[in-house]
């Protein structure tokens, strides 16, 4: 009998995830419960019909946003590249669409610029979880819902800066994403 109870006193619960002193998960961490990895998607800016009087700009997407086509690929190939490198060091799962009957998790990065000024480009970068939820007036429909955000914004000159800007974003932004994920993931011990 006293080797049974010392059997319970030395095997110490497992807890999967950071809590709070009364042993509540911090409200920060619940959108990380059980999170087993996302998909990744990045929005913004491209696919416009710019309508200009004449003479119409030889560039109209850079002239309204600060970007040109180019520019804005190659940002969002980088901040691709950047948070899937991010996502697979932190060993977060990167989902692939239409893989299995499952609606994964979808980690959306989305970048939105805007030139009000000739000498002024606004930016702001959202990083938004989005998980399925079910109605419950109509269990049989999902809707994403937005468990978590980040949302920051700036002023830059030119494209070079906002291109910078918007980058720096968002590895801050992501790296916040993970801190939270292994917070969330963290073994007792």
């Amino acid at each position: 009998m006293v080797a049974f109870g010392l059997l319970f006193i030395n095997v110490a619960p497992a807890v999967p995830q950071e809590r709070a002193p009364n042993g509540a998960i911090y409200r920060e961490l619940v959108p990380f419960v059980n999170l087993n990895g996302v998909q990744l998607e990045i929005h913004g800016g491209g696919g416009f019909i710019w309508n200009f009087r004449p003479p119409a700009p030889a560039d109209p997407e850079a002239e309204i946003t600060g970007l040109s086509r180019s520019e804005r690929d190659r940002l969002f190939e980088a901040i691709r590249a950047d948070a899937t490198e991010s996502l697979r060091l932190a060993g977060i799962p990167l989902m692939e669409p239409g893989v299995s009957s499952d609606k994964p998790p979808r980690l959306v990065i989305s970048v939105d610029t805007h030139r009000f000024r000739s000498d002024a480009i606004g930016a702001d970068v959202t990083l938004e979880l989005l998980q399925e939820a079910r109605l419950l007036s109509d269990p049989g429909t999902i809707v994403w819902s937005s468990t978590w955000a980040n949302k920051a914004s700036n002023l830059t000159a030119d494209s070079v800066a906002l291109t910078a800007w918007v980058r720096g974003a968002t590895r801050g932004q992501v790296k916040t994403f993970v801190e939270l994920y292994r917070r969330a993931h963290r073994k007792a011990g």
